[in-house]
This record gives structure tokens, sequence and C-alpha cells, in this order.
């Protein structure tokens, strides 16, 4: 599913027309995305939820952990949905038929019964096409920040591709050569190599790339991002990731790169994004 051509302006929910329930499952937590489609075929994204899934749900095989989503979706979209044409879409093709099917487990039977209060039409989407909901379950709320860190990496968060400005992964790659002409990472290193017994513990040089960890905290060492790449990173990441919030954001960018005054840069890009 997607959200081509959405309105300016997002429109009430009209109580005329069937509701779309996107929903996925993460191995931590799970997410739904309410919407409607309109004659003209824009779609409208009318309420989201995600969750954390409990230690036991974790534990849970794959579909298992994908029927307590339709579940817990049913419930908070419930004062919108109730009542109403639902299609619900899951990537987890086995639910589709699993009417059809034996029901062994008390507790699938438990959610099975709770779906018969609803008019729901179960459709399969591949997991390429159901990126709102993968978004919202690969960032749930109720996790700590390591947790968020293993859960949330670049390179898994999302399952779709986006159209965006790729040249900054290969500028990204040159960035040794970009800090030889950076004036602050010039200073840095000029102080380092006239002062080596009294300079910055915060920065080391490791084959001629200037490193960044912070004080005091066991974290990795991460490669100073020159001040021409800066706005390039910020503006990928929170592109390609599905224009994420100031935090999540900034916490992305963290996890690779060192940048002075991070939260203060994406907080202004991410103020000026129409998107």
């Amino acid at each position: 599913m997607g959200t081509k051509g959405q309105h300016a302006t997002p429109p009430a929910p009209d109580e005329n027309l069937p509701y779309i329930i996107n929903t996925d499952a993460s191995k931590k937590a799970i997410g739904a995305v309410l919407l409607q489609q309109y004659r003209e075929g824009n779609e409208n994204i009318v309420s989201t939820a995600p969750r954390a899934l409990t230690p036991i749900e974790q534990c849970y095989t794959t579909c298992e952990q994908e029927l307590p989503g339709i579940t817990f979706a049913l419930e908070k979209f419930r004062i919108n949905i109730y009542g109403h044409k639902i299609i619900l879409y899951t990537d987890n093709k086995y639910l589709t038929f699993l009417s059809r099917c034996a029901i062994t487990s008390n507790r699938v039977a438990r959610w099975m019964v709770n779906l018969q209060q609803y008019d729901i039409e179960l459709r399969h989407v591949k997991g390429a096409h159901n990126h709102l909901a993968d978004i919202i379950s690969r960032n749930p709320a109720g996790l700590n920040a390591i947790e968020i860190r293993n859960l949330t990496k670049p390179n898994t968060i999302m399952v779709n591709a986006i159209s965006v400005d790729k040249s900054v992964c290969k500028d990204l790659t040159n960035s040794a050569e970009l800090q030889k002409i950076d004036p602050r990472i010039q200073k840095i290193r000029g102080r380092r190599a006239q002062q080596p017994t009294v300079s910055d513990p915060r920065y080391r040089l490791v084959d001629d790339i200037l490193f960044y960890r912070e004080a005091g905290h066991a974290s990795e060492w991460k490669p100073v991002l020159p001040e021409c790449l800066e706005e390039r990173a910020i503006q990928y990441t929170h592109t390609s990731l599905g224009h994420l919030g100031v935090d999540k954001c900034r916490e992305q960018i963290k996890q690779a790169y060192h940048l002075k005054n991070l939260g203060h840069k994406v907080r202004k890009f991410v103020a000026c994004c129409d998107t």
C-alpha cells in the first residue's frame, strides 16, 4: 500500500467509505496504520498506532505476532471502524486463510473470536509495499535507547526503496579527503599535532581520519563529518527513512557520524521540510 497524492490538509474521515488498515510486526514491536481511499485514488492517513511487544509476545511465532498486531489495531481504531467495512492488509500470507484452518492454540482462538466483531476482508500485501506499518513497527514507544539502536538500524528500518539523491553515499565514503579541506577539522588536527600530550581526548586520528567519542562515555569512535556534507547527510537520513522526526533522525545519524550541534541542525532542517 502507498500514500500517493495525499491532501495538503488531510480531510476528516468519511463515514461513507470503507477503512483500510495496514499492520506489521517486527521482532520487538507491532505497528498499524488506519487509512481511507478516496474515489479519486488518494489515500488519507487517519491514525497510526505502535506498541512494543512484551517479552512473552517476543517468543511467539511470526504468525502469532501478527495476530496481536491486528487485534491491537482494531482496539485502537475501534471508535472509527466499528460497524464499517474494513480492508486489512498484512504481509503474512498465512493470515489470509487462517479462518479455514484448524485452530489448536487457545490464544489464537481468543484472537479469532475478537476478529468476529468486525466486518474484515483480509488481503495479503508484499512486504515492500507495506512500508507505512513497517516504519511504525520499527520505531515504537516503550523501548530504551539500546533497544532502539538495535531495532532501528539504518539498513533494516525500511523494506522499500525511496527516490532520494544517493550521491551523498558516495561522498560519505570520501569523507577522509573532505576532512582535509574542512577548516574546523583542520584546526583540531593542528592542535593535536602541536600539543599531542594535552590534546582533547575526545578526538583521535586513525589512518589519517579524525574520529570523535563523547567524553565520559563508552561509546564507539565515530568519524567527524565534514561541514560540507552535514546538511546533505541530514537530508538523506530524514528522507530515506520516511521523513523521521527530530529525535529519531538525530539518533540515526549519531550511530554513524559526529556532527557539532547535531540536534540544532536536525531541528532546523525538519522544521523546513514541507512533507
